[in-house]
């Protein structure tokens, strides 16, 4: 049976953080914690956070946002490049982008799987005992990435 198709609708509303943010990085203008409070986010974009924003666009609405952040670096800047810019802007460019992030928003949801898998080997190795009551539904879930896998 096949699943009903839900429809998202975009709502081009200018006076959401994030879509004045999206703006702003439109502007080619390169956005960390402290000049958001001083641009056009002001108080509002200060007060949320700026990692939050950027990730709702990057991984929800698809635009390739540049951050540098790092362990070392935790408040990071945000940017576009230019050419990504002009992509943006142009319907069939926008398009192209969406895929690329659409796959790179799956590659990074695989390696985030795939790590918490080994987590989860770990810690049955670690609480054997614990892990036996659990047996049936981590044998089944095994089954399923194996034939996963062996589908490639």
């Amino acid at each position: 049976m096949k699943e009903p198709q839900i429809e998202v609708v975009m709502v081009n509303r200018t006076d959401t953080v994030a879509s004045q943010l999206l703006a702003l990085l439109l502007d080619g203008q390169k956005v960390d914690r402290k000049s958001a409070a001083t641009t056009r986010l002001g108080k509002s974009g200060w007060n949320q956070s700026l990692h939050v924003l950027a990730n709702y666009l990057r991984w929800q609405k698809l635009v390739p946002i540049e951050s540098d952040m790092s362990e070392s670096h935790p408040h990071a800047a945000y940017w576009m490049r230019p050419e990504e810019i002009r992509r943006f802007r142009d319907p069939l460019g926008r398009r192209e982008q969406e895929s690329e992030m659409r796959t790179e928003r799956t590659l990074m949801r695989l390696r985030n799987n795939a790590k918490a898998v080994l987590r989860l080997s770990a810690l049955v190795r670690e609480c054997p005992d614990d892990a036996r009551r659990m047996r049936t539904s981590l044998r089944a879930a095994a089954d399923e990435l194996n034939r996963a896998v062996l589908a490639l």
